[in-house]
């Protein structure tokens, strides 16, 4: 087929849900627009009501326009919606595609085009066993979560990894931990960290790293900086991090605190853990004192 040039603002950009929206791969093909221009024409399909639905080619519509570029090389297929998605799926390369990715494609044949799991298997030349596995990854994890993998803030392999395992295992935990990081990007290694130290720890441990995972990154990085030192002098590094929380959380006790009772009982409630648990510390650190002095 011949490529036709379509104006931008004709192009529906129906599809983007299915695809992590990461700043790094759009940021390259911004670069490459703005060097040799578009080398790939996109693929749509035509509406009767003269709109193109965009099937492949999102980051190049997207460094298009961020360039103000009104017009883009495009192959209108002569296929239906669901035909056309098939398509450009047994296209694309699998390598650049995560199992998340294909979920999302997945549900939106069944949700959206009436696709059974049989048909799907037999279209892909796939086992209905990798279909619902593929599914599963998508029921497993909050909407709200799947919205900030989309964003490009986690990537999809990190997110398979371990955040699908933190999901099956404690949803709100999940959850709760996404919220945290707020929009901060994390890396495969920080989430595997998390994730790990998660598994590992106590009910209390695992709700102080889902709470403040930013925290405890920080921490962690701190401690890991000088592992012959940390194997040297742990008890050390341990003191020296309550002290940085304790002046931590002096900054932030007028912007944190608040006036209802509710907020106030948890509040008082893991302060006396707090407490307890460092008056113990203090004492066995006075007794070794008295023997020193």
């Amino acid at each position: 087929m011949k490529p036709v040039e379509i104006e931008l603002y004709k192009i529906e950009l129906k599809y983007s849900h299915l695809r992590t929206n990461a700043a790094k791969p759009k940021a390259g093909m911004v670069a490459s627009f703005s060097l040799i221009g578009q080398q790939n024409p996109v693929l749509v399909i035509l509406t009767s009501d003269k709109k193109y639905i965009l099937i492949d080619g999102y980051k190049r519509v997207y460094a298009a326009r961020k360039l103000a570029i009104d017009l883009v090389f495009a192959i209108v297929l002569n296929l239906d919606e669901a035909s056309a998605l098939l398509l450009w799926h047994s296209q694309e390369q699998s390598s650049t595609r995560s199992a998340l990715e294909d979920g999302w494609f997945l549900q939106e044949l069944i949700d959206q085009h009436n696709l059974s799991r049989e048909k799907l298997a037999n279209k892909l030349q796939r086992s209905e066993s990798w279909i619902s596995r593929r599914l599963a990854l998508v029921t497993d994890l909050p909407e709200e979560v799947q919205s900030v993998i989309r964003s490009g803030q986690i990537c999809p392999y990190a997110v398979s990894k371990f955040l699908i395992p933190l999901a099956r295992t404690n949803k709100t935990d999940c959850l709760t931990l996404v919220k945290n990081l707020g929009k901060k990007h994390i890396s495969s290694r920080e989430l595997e960290c998390i994730y790990k130290a998660w598994i590992q720890g106590t009910k209390h441990h695992k709700e102080n790293i889902v709470n403040d995972p930013k925290l405890f990154l920080q921490i962690e990085k701190k401690i890991q900086k000088k592992p012959d030192e940390q194997r040297k002098g742990s008890l050390l590094q341990n003191i020296e991090i309550v002290y940085h929380l304790c002046c931590r959380s002096q900054t932030r006790f007028w912007k944190d605190v608040k006036e209802s009772t509710e907020f106030n009982k948890m509040l008082f409630k893991k302060w006396d853990k707090a407490t307890a648990a460092f008056l113990a510390l203090k004492k066995l650190i006075d007794e070794r004192k008295t023997n020193v002095e």
